[in-house]
C-alpha cells in the first residue's frame, strides 16, 4: 500500500519524524555529512470507532557535496481499527523513499535550496509499482538570527498512490482498511513556515501547516491543517526529539472516490538521530613563547655621569610601552626586547619628561646621553595679573610673538616661552593697549603685573 507524505525535521534533510507525526518544514542550513535518524509516533482518530495507527521511519542521508545530498528512507505505519461486521481489523503497510537535496547557503546565517521525495509505493508487499510513483518538490528558505532560526517551505507532491489499487480492489476491503489506506486520488500543495528558539543544547520548534488538494479531491474544508510542537536535545551530533501535532481540519468521508487519506487529529513524536563524518576541529594550536632578547644599556647626563633614577621604555612606532625601568645608581638598565618591528628606547626624566630617544637594537652597550639642549630650547614661564586703576580684574589678551592667551576671569595669565628677552603686548575692549619688555629664565618663572588705563571716551 502506498503511505503517507515524507516529513522531515526542521533544519535536517530528509531524516525526518516518521508517519506518527512531526515537523514537516524541511530547512539544511547545516547538518552532519552524513545522518541516521529513526523516529516513531503514534495517534488516532474516530470514524466509527477508534482508529489506532502507529508509524516509523528510518532514513539515511549524505551529503555527496557542500550542495548536494542523497538518501533513501523507509517509511511503515501499523493501524488497528476496533472491529467491524467482520471483527477486529490490523493492517500493516509501507515504501521506500529515494531523497534528494540542494542547498545554497551564506554561512550558517541564511540558506535556500529544492528537496526532491521520490515514493515508490507499491500494491501487495513485497511490490512495486511504478506507474503509483508519487514525487514531492518543495523549495525552502532558513534565516537564522542569533538564537532564532525562521524556515519556510513551498511545494507540490504529484500523488499517483491511487494507482495502486485494481480497479475493483477498493470495494472489496474491509472498513478498517479503507481508513488505513494511505492513497489519494489528488495533488496537492506543500505550504509550511516554521521557527525554532536554541538555547544551549535544547531547541524548541513550532510549525504550522497547510496541504490544500489539487484536482479531482475532497472539499478543501477537510484539507489537513497541522500545527506541531517539539524540544528538541543534542549532544554533538546525536538529536532526541519528542513532541506533538494536531490537526485542525476533520478527515473527509469514506467514500468510493473521490480517495484522500485519513489521519489522526492528534499525534505523538519520538525521533533520534545520530551524526557521522562530522569534521573534527583540529588541536588547539599553542603558539610558542616569543622570542625575548636582552638590551643593555647605561644612561649618563650632559657631563657625562650617570643618571640614576631615570625612566627607559621601550615603544613601538605606535607609541605602545612594551617595557619600563629605572635606572640604578650606576644608571645602568635592562630591557626585554621581543620580535617586533619598529621599536625605539625612550628615556623620560624623573617626571616623565622627555630627553633623548633612539632605535632599539639587541645587545649590550647601548648609551643613552642627554643631549646639550640649544639656547632656543630652554624654557620658562611667564605669569601675571591684569587689573585696571580701580583694582578690578582685566581680560586682556596678551601676546608675544606668535603666541597668545587671554587672562581668566581673575585677570590671570600663564604662558610658556623659550628663555630669552620678550616683548609682551597687553590688550583689552576698552582699555589703552601696553607693551612691556620681559626677561624669562630657563626652567624659572617671571611675574609681569600690569594695569591698564580706560580709553579716552
Amino acid at each position: 500500500m502506498a503511505t503517507f507524505a515524507g516529513r522531515v525535521a526542521a533544519q535536517d534533510l530528509p531524516a525526518g519524524h516518521g508517519y506518527g507525526g512531526g515537523i514537516r518544514t524541511r530547512a539544511p542550513l547545516g547538518d552532519a555529512p552524513l545522518r541516521l535518524t529513526m523516529s516513531t509516533g503514534w495517534g488516532s482518530f474516530r470514524d466509527a470507532g477508534t482508529h489506532h495507527r502507529l508509524g516509523g521511519r528510518a532514513a539515511l542521508v549524505g551529503w555527496a557535496t557542500p550542495w548536494l545530498a542523497l538518501g533513501a528512507r523507509v517509511d511503515g505505519s501499523f493501524d488497528v481499527h476496533p472491529g467491524d461486521a467482520s471483527g477486529s481489523d490490523r493492517s500493516l503497510q509501507g515504501e521506500p523513499v529515494l531523497l534528494l537535496g540542494t542547498r545554497y547557503r551564506s554561512g550558517e546565517r541564511w540558506g535556500a535550496g529544492v528537496l526532491v521525495d521520490v515514493r515508490l509505493p507499491g500494491a501487495r508487499a513485497p511490490s512495486l509499482r511504478l506507474a503509483a510513483t508519487t514525487l514531492e518538490s518543495r523549495a525552502w528558505l532558513a534565516v537564522r538570527r542569533g538564537a532564532f532560526t525562521w524556515m519556510g517551505n513551498a511545494g507540490v507532491r504529484i500523488d499517483r498512490t491511487r494507482e495502486t489499487l485494481d480497479a475493483n480492489r477498493l470495494n472489496t476491503l474491509r472498513a478498517g482498511d479503507r481508513r488505513a489506506l494511505q492513497v489519494s486520488d489528488a495533488h496537492a500543495l506543500l505550504l509550511s513556515v516554521a521557527a525554532s528558539l536554541k538555547r544551549g543544547n535544547f531547541e524548541s520548534l513550532l510549525e504550522l501547516g497547510w496541504e490544500p488538494w489539487m484536482g479531482d479531491a475532497p472539499s478543501l474544508r477537510h484539507a489537513p491543517l497541522r500545527a506541531a510542537l517539539a524540544l528538541r536535545i543534542s549532544r554533538g551530533a546525536t538529536r532526541l526529539t519528542v513532541g506533538a501535532e494536531a490537526r485542525f481540519t476533520s478527515n473527509p468521508p469514506v467514500v468510493d472516490a473521490p480517495i484522500a487519506p485519513l489521519e489522526p487529529r492528534f499525534r505523538l513524536f519520538l525521533e533520534v538521530s545520530f551524526g557521522f563524518l562530522s569534521p573534527t576541529p583540529p588541536p588547539p594550536v599553542t603558539p610558542p613563547p616569543p622570542v625575548v632578547h636582552l638590551l643593555e644599556g647605561v644612561a649618563l647626563d650632559v657631563t657625562g655621569q650617570p643618571l640614576v633614577g631615570a625612566i627607559v621604555q621601550l615603544r613601538t612606532a605606535g607609541d605602545v610601552t612594551l617595557d619600563e625601568v629605572r635606572t640604578d645608581p650606576s644608571g645602568a638598565f635592562r630591557l626585554r626586547l621581543p620580535d617586533h618591528p619598529s621599536l625605539r628606547i625612550v628615556l623620560l626624566d624623573a617626571d616623565g619628561r622627555l630627553i633623548a630617544e633612539i632605535p632599539a637594537r639587541e645587545g649590550g652597550g647601548l648609551v643613552l646621553r642627554v643631549p646639550e639642549s640649544p639656547a632656543h630650547e630652554r624654557a620658562g614661564s611667564l605669569r601675571g595679573l591684569v587689573r585696571n586703576f580701580e583694582g578690578e580684574p582685566v581680560r586682556a589678551r596678551i601676546t608675544v610673538g606668535e603666541q597668545q592667551v587671554e587672562a581668566d576671569e581673575e585677570g590671570r595669565f600663564d604662558l610658556e616661552l623659550p628663555a630669552g628677552r620678550h616683548e609682551v603686548v597687553l590688550e583689552a575692549g576698552g582699555y589703552r593697549s601696553q607693551t612691556r619688555d620681559v626677561q624669562v629664565d630657563d626652567n624659572g618663572v617671571t611675574i609681569l603685573n600690569a594695569e591698564l588705563r580706560r580709553s579716552a571716551p
